[in-house]
């Protein structure tokens, strides 16, 4: 017997299966991060209402790069950490030296 459309079908249904399911994680990804952000956003009125202030994250790292007087290292090692892109690395790592007193700060 000739199982040439047998295999065409079972190719065909194992690419369209392939091609269809990163989009539904993604799509499942997406109201993850949309669900997260309202609960984010919910939580910070709430402790806002409370006068209730986050604890700033520490990162050890950075600071040291700080001290050391090496801001771009860093932003590196800030952006390594988080995950954050670079604007907001660069942004947060100025932030953390005005905090300590360093120079390089805002």
């Amino acid at each position: 017997m000739d199982y040439t459309w047998a295999v065409l079908v079972i190719g065909g249904v194992a690419v369209l299966t392939t091609l269809t399911l990163p989009r539904r994680f993604e799509s499942r990804w997406r109201a993850a991060e949309l669900r997260l952000a309202v609960i984010e956003r919910n939580l910070s009125l709430v402790m806002d209402h409370l006068g209730v202030a986050a604890p700033e994250p520490e990162y050890p790292t950075v600071v040291t790069e700080l001290l050391a007087g090496r801001k771009i290292a860093a932003i590196k090692e800030y952006r390594d950490v988080t995950g954050a892109g670079l604007a907001e690395a660069k942004e947060a790592v100025e932030l953390l030296a005005v905090r300590l007193g360093l120079p390089g700060g805002r």
